[in-house]
Order: structure tokens, then sequence, then C-alpha cells
């Protein structure tokens, strides 16, 4: 440091004595400096200051150290000023400017003075830090352009406020001087920061930025005075470009090593006293001296002030040494001392021991301690060199390794020796972003690792900790380097605490592998167990072989591209002969998606046709994928939104490149929808040719994010408009094929049509020729009868390839598998079109049963118009697995709409010649009701009507009524092997079940699928479930017989054979025949109670004739019971009768009683009167009647009496009070054995 104050103050004396003569010498030789001389020195010091911008940045990319790009942008800004001078001064019509006194002050200020004070703050700056380097580099540009801002605003201020109150014109120049010495002053303090004396002499590039440094200082001594020459001024601007040269050739990334650091500078306390003291002093100097009145502000008085700022600098530096080494004369003394004890002069002293000094303990140990630090320094000398050898061999042996063996082996070798170096428990290569090395080295996060023992738990990138080593990887790769001594006592995201725990990390070192902008992954020394104080060296070295393997990635990277070169110009000359020879639309997906899934290394390809008349607007042609844990397409819900928005952006953009889902600028519900399908990266392109889009191409990337480059962007691009070229050949030689099969089936509906109108016949000739097209094994068509239950369906047709193909019909649980078609079909208007019904979206269900019959293919379309759903038709393959193709789907489309033409032309007519055979059946049975009053003719010709009109298998009429036998049925069967309903009791429980709802909720029962409605109704095990097995009921509908809102009957019809749906025809026919028998009966009824009331007068008149005749009591009664219980149809009629006087019931020994043929007398069983003795019967004024015993009894509290009614089977009884002027004599009693 001395060297160079000296230096400095000879050259300044120099400058002293050159200035005096400097105008003698030149003055002679007439030198100008010009317009365009001016231009050129200024430009060449413009140019030089730019290139020192682009070295500083190209050492900061490569090292990755901030105080590069510090020392850069102080260039760039100085040679943007100088530039701008050049236009302000001598470049028309920018030279006005200068009228406006802003050039020079703005000039000044930033040429001047930022290309030092990036020098002088360079080495203060951390090396790397927390935020990435473009990060680092907006920051440092923002405040850059803040402080530019801001000194020109401070500029106007001074200008406008400050200035006018000045008279000295001095004080203006006073100003720029006095900020030059300060210029120069820091270029002086800088060199004194760069100097190291180990480095002084080993590398030249220090020499020369040094030198640099010292010579563009020494130029700011060109002050600002009135006798400044044209010579001088050209000596001073070319002093200052050379000290640039000097600078641009003596920067290099050696500046910074050693102990130039960081930690270094600001352990230096005399750079940081001298900088606070310094500049403290030159501003208060500056800013009071300025505005001063200075009559004369000289040359000489400009080298006082000089020699004045040098006498602050040493004064300065002085003071900091005292501060900062306040001992430091101790030692001195301590030097003596030690000199004066070991090299006496004997011969001046003499031997006199007196002048000896005595030396204490205290002083002993000291020096003793100092005698120990030399030592150690020479033995930490020794063990540094074997460090460095060491060091130095460890490089080249990983270097050696890549020229010797194979690359991925290389890297094994090179962790192998890093993990034994630094003795870690683990040392790994991460290699990431799809980086492939070698066959066998694949995939997002390939792990190369040493363990230092089989203990150490190896660490695989798997699913689990894939989410988190992204966290991970994201985090270093801002850092650069991270250091972390214990991973225990750092702060980090949950996601990052939770990587280290599944990697078992404690204590590590990772460095990011990348050179220049390609980024290969991380290099990682990890203690698994114990943590560990990395020192600065270990920091540096595992850094310096970082950028080493960095380097052999890059290489290998290079070879592995032109490797990928030839490969793909291969697979695309494969892809493009595959282009040339398919002639089928259909195939052309299939065929080249996985060819594009090898070109690009995809984990997914997906070619997507757009579909714009269905509501989903897209389908997937074909998909493949690199392995089978990768999700499908097929069984991912996407969401309208998301195709909607794909679609929208493809039509405007023609591309959509997401290189990162979580970065990309996406709505949430698409990212959400890329979640789902676990999509990272992807690139879609879009297949179409002007505004004709037939659908895009899907490119993805699920286990990890990628960086798609322009030449595969570019390459894809080519593919997809090759493909769309040969869709576009190939759909016009399908269009022709299907034009062909279409006239085909055109023809074929419209002569069957002619020849027949007999709807099976029509749907067997359609079936055999949809199976030669088609070539599947089995096609049926079914009908929905009944629009608002699908559940309900009827096969019209099936037709099978071979014999031994299984029947639909023997499907399980069928009704439950023609309800989803007609849902899908119908409702959600979807059509079921799968190769695979494995791979398919289908309810499980559903495909059991599919697989049962042995699909393995399924196609399904509605023949439908609008609202008007007639049934569908269904193709399956089941030797095979059959891809559908386009032109396939779009005839059997075809075929589906010319069915519903033809069924619907065939029931019309079918329905219009069945309305006039049942018009004229409904004529012939109101001709035959009007003619007769036998019902039972009238019920049987009914019930025949019925079962013959709508083949049905079993049609019963039950009449209901007050006097009507309860088991009466009048019955048509189809066959006589058909159980009948007279072979059972209408009182059963199961049949009552199904009268209960005809007769209690007067309501009609279609019972279309028994079995669905016994589940839904939890009738198994059920009498009512019983009756339908045991009459084998497939189709039954009842329908009660009302006249006037009175239910006189239940009309019943049952299928055996087959399953019957009602049309709205057939209900209305039932319900008219069903009505027509009401009136039937009715009518029978009222004329039956015409004779029945012409026969009780009758009755009447006979008794009191009979009454007249008869003089004795005995035979009044006995023709009273015997007329009454006749007329009513009773089993018995008698009389009780109660004595006058005590009410008692008395037995008399006339008792009168009538018994029908066949019925028990009531003086048979064990009657006792203490019956009638019950108030029940005793206070009874009026007429009663009793339907169901039992209740009676309970009621009643007659229970000591059950046995009575049992013997005489009594099921009902009516009681009529015997009474005469308000005295009750008896009471007379019908008793049935039936249900009365």
């Amino acid at each position: 440091m001395r060297i160079f104050i000296v230096i400095y103050l000879l050259i300044t004396l120099g400058l002293l004595l050159f200035t005096a003569g400097i105008d003698n010498i030149f003055s002679e030789m007439q030198v100008v400096f010009d317009r365009y001389s001016h231009i050129s020195i200024e430009l060449l010091s413009a140019i030089i200051a730019f290139l020192v911008f682009f070295k500083a940045n190209l050492f900061g990319s490569k090292t990755n150290d901030r105080r590069f790009i510090v020392i850069g942008t102080g260039f760039l800004v100085t040679g943007l000023f100088t530039i701008y001078h050049l236009l302000t001064s001598e470049i028309p019509p920018f030279d006005k400017i200068t009228a406006y006194n802003l050039n020079e002050q703005i000039y000044f200020l930033f040429h001047r003075w930022f290309a030092i004070i990036a020098i002088f703050v360079a080495p203060f700056v951390k090396p790397v830090n927390s935020i990435s380097m473009g990060e680092f580099k907006f920051k440092l540009y923002s405040a850059v352009l803040i402080v530019i801002v801001a000194l020109a605003i401070l500029l106007e201020v001074n200008n406008r406020f400050i200035s006018p109150f000045i008279i000295q014109p001095e004080s203006e120049i006073i100003l720029k001087n006095s900020m030059l010495l300060i210029v120069l002053s820091l270029y002086i303090l800088s060199t004194f920061i760069y100097i190291d004396k180990f480095l002084f002499t080993a590398r030249r590039n220090i020499h020369l930025f040094l030198l640099g440094l010292i010579i563009t200082g020494v130029n700011h001594l060109n002050l600002y005075t009135e006798t400044v020459t044209p010579a001088e001024d050209i000596i001073y601007h070319l002093i200052r470009n050379i000290g640039f040269f000097f600078i641009l050739l003596g920067l290099n990334k050696s500046i910074f090593e050693n102990k130039t650091t960081y930690n270094y500078v600001f352990r230096s306390k005399n750079a940081i006293y001298y900088s606070v003291f310094y500049v403290g002093v030159s501003l208060i100097w500056i800013f009071t001296t300025s505005y001063l009145y200075i009559p004369e502000f000289t040359r000489i008085t400009i080298y006082m002030l000089l020699l004045y700022l040098i006498l602050v600098f040493l004064g300065g530096y002085r003071l900091s040494q005292k501060i900062s080494l306040p001992i430091s004369n101790l030692h001195t003394g301590v030097d003596n001392l030690f000199s004066r004890l070991i090299y006496k002069d004997t011969e001046s002293k003499g031997n006199d021991l007196e002048l000896i000094p005595v030396v204490s303990s205290d002083e002993i140990g000291e020096i003793t301690a100092k005698i120990n630090i030399v030592v150690d320094s020479y033995n930490n000398v020794g063990q540094e060199y074997e460090k460095n050898l060491a060091i130095e061999r460890l490089h080249r042996d990983i270097i050696d390794l890549f020229s010797h063996f194979k690359f991925t082996e290389a890297l094994q070798k090179s962790v192998n020796k890093i993990g034994e170096y630094f003795s870690v428990d683990r040392s790994s290569i991460v290699l990431s972003d799809g980086n492939r090395i070698e066959e066998g080295l694949t995939g997002r996060c390939s792990v190369i690792e040493y363990l230092r023992n089989s203990t150490i738990p190896v660490v695989s990138i798997s699913k689990d900790i894939e989410p988190y080593f992204e966290s991970f990887l994201g985090f270093i790769k801002d850092k650069k380097i991270l250091v972390i001594n214990d991973s225990q006592k750092a702060v980090f995201s949950a996601d990052i605490e939770k990587f280290y725990n599944l990697s078992n990390t404690r204590s590590h070192i990772s460095v990011v592998l990348e050179y220049e902008r390609d980024f290969f992954g991380i290099l990682k020394i990890t203690q698994i167990n114990s943590t560990r104080e990395w020192t600065e060296s270990e920091v540096n070295l595992i850094n310096s072989l970082a950028k080493v393997l960095s380097n052999e990635l890059y290489k290998q990277k290079l070879f592995q591209e032109i490797d990928t070169r030839i490969y793909r110009e291969n697979q695309l000359s494969k892809i493009f002969d595959i282009i040339r020879k398919t002639q089928d639309v259909d195939k052309i997906p299939e065929l080249l998606c996985r060819e594009i899934l090898e070109l690009f290394n995809l984990d997914r390809v997906v070619i997507v046709q757009y579909k714009p008349e269905l509501e989903e607007r897209v389908i997937i042609a074909t998909e493949c994928r690199s392995s089978n844990d990768i999700p499908e397409m097929h069984g991912t819900s996407v969401t309208k939104d998301t195709k909607e928005y794909f679609y929208l952006q493809l039509k405007e953009n023609n591309e959509i490149v997401i290189n990162n889902r979580d970065e990309a600028d996406l709505p949430s519900f698409v990212k959400e929808d890329m979640k789902r399908f676990e999509a990272k990266a992807l690139m879609l392109l879009p297949l179409y040719k002007e505004q004709d889009y037939w659908g895009f191409i899907d490119l993805t990337q699920t286990r990890y994010s990628r960086i798609w480059k322009e030449e595969e962007i570019a390459l894809a691009k080519t593919i997809t408009s090759a493909v769309y070229a040969a869709v576009e050949k190939a759909q016009l030689y399908t269009g022709l094929q299907i034009k062909t099969k279409k006239e085909d089936i055109t023809d074929v509906f419209t002569k069957e049509l002619i020849r027949t109108r007999d709807l099976n016949k029509l749907l067997g000739v359609i079936c055999k020729e949809a199976l030669d097209i088609f070539q599947v094994d089995r096609i049926t068509i079914r009908s929905y009868p009944v629009a608002e239950d699908y559940s309900q369906s009827e096969l019209l047709s099936e037709y099978k390839s071979q014999p031994d193909i299984p029947e639909e019909k023997e499907m399980p649980y069928l009704s439950k598998i023609t309800e989803y078609y007609a849902t899908r079909l119908f409702d959600e208007e979807r059509d079921i079109v799968y190769e695979n019904i494995e791979e398919s979206d289908l309810p499980d269900y559903f495909v059991e049963r599919q697989k049962q019959i042995g699909v393995k293919s399924i196609i399904a379309l509605p023949i439908s118009n609008g609202e008007n759903k007639l049934g569908i038709i269904i193709l399956t393959s089941t030797h095979k697995y059959k891809r559908w193709s386009e032109s396939e789907i779009e005839l059997l489309h075809l075929i589906a709409d010319y069915l519903f033409i033809s069924i619907r032309e065939i029931k019309l007519y079918s329905n219009l010649q069945e309305k006039v055979n049942r018009e004229k059946l409904l004529r012939d049975i109101i001709i035959s009701i009007r003619g007769t009053f036998d019902l039972e003719a009238v019920k049987q010709y009914i019930v025949n009507a019925i079962g013959q009109t709508l083949d049905a298998d079993r049609c019963d009429l039950h009449e209901i009524g007050p006097d009507v036998d309860p088991n009466n049925v009048t019955e048509y069967l189809s066959s006589q092997d058909l159980k009948s309903f007279k072979d059972v009791s209408m009182q059963d429980s199961g049949i009552k079940y199904w009268r209960d709802i005809n007769i209690k909720a007067k309501a009609e029962v279609a019972l279309y699928d028994p079995e669905k409605y016994i589940r839904d109704h939890h009738l198994e095990g059920t009498p009512a479930a019983k009756h339908i097995e045991e009459f084998k009921i497939k189709t039954g509908f009842g329908v009660p017989i009302l006249y006037d809102s009175e239910v006189l009957g239940i009309l019943i019809i049952h299928f055996t054979r087959k399953k019957f749906y009602f049309s709205e025809d057939d209900l209305e026919f039932v319900r008219t025949l069903s009505s027509q028998v009401g009136i039937a009966i009715y009518q029978t009824r009222v004329y039956s109670d015409l004779k029945f009331t012409a026969e009780r007068e009758r009755i009447l008149r006979s008794i009191s004739f009979e009454m007249k005749s008869v003089l004795g009591i005995k035979e009044i009664k006995k023709t009273l019971v015997e007329n009454v219980g006749k007329y009513f149809n009773a089993s018995r009629s008698y009389i009780v009768e109660y004595d006058p006087k005590t009410e008692i019931p008395k037995l008399v020994d006339d008792f009168a009683e009538w018994v029908s043929p066949g019925a028990r007398s009531i003086t048979s069983v064990n009657l006792s009167m203490g019956l009638f003795d019950q108030p029940v019967f005793k206070d009874a004024r009026s007429y009663f009647e009793v339907h169901d015993v039992d209740k009676f009894i309970q009621e009643n509290d007659l229970a000591d009496y059950r046995e009575t009614f049992r013997q005489a089977n009594t099921h009902s009884f009516a009681t009529v009070p015997i009474i005469y002027t308000d005295e009750r004599i008896g009471i007379l009693i019908l008793s049935f054995t039936y249900d009365k």
C-alpha cells in the first residue's frame, strides 16, 4: 500500500510540472480539439464502457456472482451518458439542450461518478443471495433509475431555487472541481481495496485492472479552469480511454478470488473507517467552500486542495489503524524486547548483568504464544498446500472419468469420489426436467447416489416425495447454492420441511447444475443424522465441482441433441409414410398416436376430434400413454368451461403452449381440470385448414413440467399440418364410401316398406343388412312403449351372426340396463360408443351385465326425432374389440333415422287398422248389452273380446256387490294350461292386495315390470309377490268397473308369455269396455232390484195373508221366521223373547226357528240365553248388523260366548227388535254362514 501512496504522490508532483509547461509545448503545434476529434474520442470511450458492461455480465452469468453485475451496471450508465454527452454537445438538434444549462451538469454527475461508485461498492455486495439473478438485475436497475431521477430533480431544484441567490460565478467551478477530487480519491481507495499481495505477482490481469484504476483516477486531475487548452483536453480524454481500456483487459473473475470477498472487506476495518471519515470531511468541505466568496481559484489553489485531500487521506488512514489495531505498539515493543534479549551487544555493555532487563513470566508467556503462532502459520501453509494438491487432483480425476467411461458410469464414479472426499453420508446428482442422458436414465428425476455404507437409506424421487421435491427444486434454482448446517433449525416452507424429512436430510450443501441457461439438476452432499458446519472452502470447492459437472452435462446434451435429430428424422419419415398410405380417416389418429408419443418423448398423446353438433363439442379419437400408471383422458371428466376455453384459445392463437401448469397464467377452472388429469405441461395444436377445424392434438407431460423449445413447436406444427392433409384426403375417400352405403340402405328401406307392412319382417331384413355392413355379432332393436317409464321396454328384433351368441334377454336385471340406455340416449343425448367397455365410463353394473353376455365393444344410438322417442338400436361385438369409425357412426345414425320413419309408418297403419276393428267390436258389445239382461253372457263376451283383441293370456271379470258371490269370476284363458282364478278364493291375501288397490283407491294398476314393482314396494316374500310368481305374470293390468263412482267389479288382464305395453289406444279400449261392463252390471242390478222389490211385495202380502189365516201364536212365529229367512237368503232365522216384567230373555217351549238346508239349528249348539241378556242385545232399540264377528265380540266384551258363535258358524248376522207400544217383546235374528 505504501508503494502505491508513493506512486500517487509522484504522479501528483509530476502533473504540477507537466501542467506548468504543457501550454508552451503544444502552442507551437497548434493542436485543435475540434468537433470530429471530440466525437471520435467520446465514442471510443462509450464503446469501451459497453464492452466492460458485457464482459462483467458474462462473468456474472458464469460465476453467478452479483458483484460483476454491479460493476457492469456502473459502466452501462457511464456509456449511456457518454452517448448523451455527444448528442447534446455535437449532434444537432440535440445540441440545443446545452442552451438550458443541463448538458454539463447531468453528464458530469452520471459520466464521472457511476463507474467508480460501482467499482467501489462491488466488493461490499454479497456474491450470492436468496433472490434469482434476474430479480437481482431488476432491483439493481430500478435502484439506479431511481437515483438518476432523484439527482435530476435535485439539479433542477438547485438551478431554480439555489443558484439565483449565489453571486459568485466561481462557485459552480469550485463545486465541480471538488467532486472531481472526490472521484479521484475513490479511485485511489478502490485501488487499495482490490490489492492482494498473494495475487500481486501471480495474476497479470490484476495488474492491468489496478493500473486502469490508477490511470482513470489520475485523469480526474483535469480540473475546470478558464485556462484549459485544447491540447490538455485531448490528453485528459485519451488518458481516460486508456484507463477504461486497462480496466476492460484486467476485468476477470479472479479479481474477487481469495481474500477479496464479502467477508474479507467487512473485516478490513481500515477501509470502513477511512470511507466514513473521508466522505464525511469531503462533503462538508464541498458544500461549504462552493458557496463561499472566493475571489480567485487558480490552478495552484487546486493543487493545494489536492495536497489537502492527500493529508486527509493519510490522516484518516492512520486514525483507522489506531482504532482497529490498538495493540500494534505493544507488539512492536515485544519484538524489540525479544531482539535485545537474543542479540545483546556484549562489547559495548561488558559483563554488567544489571544492564539486562528483567523479563516477567507474563512477558515470557506472551513471547511463547507468539512463537507458537509463527510455527502454526508455517504448519498451516503446509497443510493448505497439501489440501490444494488434493483439490486439484479431485478436479483432474473427475474430468478424466468422462474420457474413459460411459457417461452414466462416469457420473456415478464422480459422485462416489465427491462423497469420499467430503466424508459425507450421501452424495447425489439429481437430474431433472426430463434430461435423458442415456438409455435407462430417463424421466423427471433421475437420481445418481453415493452412500457411505449400506445403512444409509436410498432416496428415490417417487410419487410420494415428488410434490415436495418440486418445491425444493424451485427454491434452490433461485438460490443457485444452498448451505444448511442444521435443517431442523432452519426456517422453510412446509413442503421443503416435508422433503427434508422424507429424504433423511439433516445437513447439506446443494448446488445447481447449469450451463448458461440450461438447467440440468442439482449436486447435493448430505449428512442424514448429524449436523455439520460447512466451511467456506468446502462451499467453494463443491461449487467448482458443480461447474465441472455442468460442463460435462452440457457436452452430453449436445451429443444427445444430435442423436435426437437423427431419431426425429427417422420418426418423421415413418409418420409421413403412414400418412401417405392410409386412406381410412378413422385409422389415421390410431396409427400416428404412438409415433408422436415416442418422437417427443411424451407421457400422453390425445388426438381429439371436434364435434360441434355434440354438447361436449369434442370426442377423443385416440389416446396413447407411455405407461399404464398415467391416467387416461377417457376416464376424466373435463368441465365444459375448460373445453370452451381451449377451443376459443386455439381458434384465436392457433396453439396453446404451457410449460408449467402452476406458473402459467390460466383461469382457475382450467388449472383444476389439468390437476385432475395430471397435466403439468402441455402443448395443444389444432388440426385445421383456414376455418375448417377437424380437431387438435394434445401433447402432455404428466410427471414433470417441460420447457417446449421453438424447434419442437415448429416440428409439431409440421406434423399437424401433414396430419390434417391426410385427414382431408381420407375424408374425401370415406365420403364416397358413405355415399354408396347410404344409397344401398335407402334402397333397402324403400323396397321393404313398399313390399310389406309387417314390422317384424322389415326389422329382420334391416338387421341382416346391418350385420353384413358393420361386421358385428349381434344387433338389437328395442322400443319404449311407456314414455314416462324407461324401465319398461319391448324387444322388437334381435339378430345374431352365430347361434351360440347369447341373447340380450339372457342378461340379468335387463330392465335396469334398458333404463340406462334410454336415460343416456334420450335425456342426456349422448351416444354410447365404446371400443372396449372395460375401459369406458359406463356404470359398473352395466359393464358387468354386458360382459355376462360376452360384449367387448358396443354402440347404441337412439331411434327418435325430437320428443318422439320410439326406441334404440344396439350393435355389439363379442368375438373381438371393434373400433367404431366416424363413417360407421354416421351410417348407423342414418339407419336409425330410417328405422324411426319405418316404425312410425307401420305403427300408424297398424293403429289405424286396429282402431277400425275395435270400433266394430265396441258396436257389437253395445248392441249385445242393450239386447239382453243376461249379465253372465255379457261378461263372458267382454272378457273374450279383450283377451283376443289384445292377445292377452288371461282376462278376468270379478263382480263386486252386496248380494254377489265373493268368489264369482268370469274368465278368458288363451290356453287351458294356464292357472285359473276359479281355482282359488278371491279372498286370498295375495289376490286381496291387488283387489284393494282397485276397489279402495278406485285406481288402475299397470304392472309392466313385476319384479321391479315388488323391489320398489318391498314386497319380497309377501302373498302379493307369491301371487305374481304363482300366476306367472309378466305384465298385468287391473281396472275398476265403475258406475257413478261406485265400484261394481274389477277387470283384470294378464300376459304370461311376453311383456305387453299398453298404448294409449289400448288403455282407452279397455276403459271403454270396463265402462260398458259397468253399465251392463248396473242395468242388470236395477232390473234385479225391480224384480226383488216385486218379489218382496208379493212375499209380504203372502205373510200378511197367512198370519191373518192362522189363529195360534206359534204358527204365526213359525211363518214369520220361515218367510223372512228365505227372503233374505239367511242360514237361519229365529226369535228370542223377553219376559215382559223382568226383561230377561227366556227359552220358550214354542221357540220359533227356521234353518236353511245344510245349516245347523241354533238349538243344537251350546246356546246360553245369557248372551242375549248382554247390553248390546238387551238395550237395542233399532236394527243393527254385524259383518266382523270377532271384532263384535272384542268390542262388546263377549269373549265367554265366542264358542257359541263358532259352533253356529256365524260370519255375519242382523238383529231387529220386536217392539209394540214402546214395549220390547223380543228380537228377530238373521244369521249367515258367510259375509252378507
